[in-house]
């Protein structure tokens, strides 16, 4: 059995985003493949995400450390439009890629907006 750790605290957060793949040294040049996801959850490190009509070969790709590859998530989080780039850390293919995206070069602003997004959802889980 291994423990997870993880650096933030992680909730629900069902929602249905664009998503675009990038090649990392050339991002916004060159767009590989464009898709809609659903997310999962989400904490200030990152998010779990059903990525819709994403082929085997290409989750393989995003699996592997050489090719370098990033996702672009826009969502809105308290009524305000984030944009956000991860990594595939983890992904299983089943009907729907399940897939775990940490984060990457996210601005203080969209994870302090991410955070206490998550921080007034929890109160408001504790105080029901």
């Amino acid at each position: 059995m291994s423990l997870e750790r993880r650096e933030f605290e992680r909730i629900s957060f069902e929602l249905s985003a664009n998503y675009r793949v990038f090649l990392q040294k050339t991002l916004k040049r060159e767009e590989l493949f464009y898709g809609i996801a659903d997310l999962v959850n989400i904490s200030g490190g990152g998010i779990q995400v059903r990525l819709r009509d994403v082929a085997p070969e290409l989750l393989k790709d995003l699996l592997q450390d050489n090719r370098k590859l990033l996702l672009e998530f826009t969502m809105n989080v308290a009524d305000k439009p984030v944009t956000v780039r991860g990594k595939v850390a983890w992904a299983n293919e089943e009907d729907t890629a399940n897939a775990g995206i940490c984060f990457v070069d996210i601005g203080m602003d969209e994870q302090k907006l991410i955070l206490d997004y998550i921080d007034e959802k929890l109160s408001k889980k504790q105080t029901e």
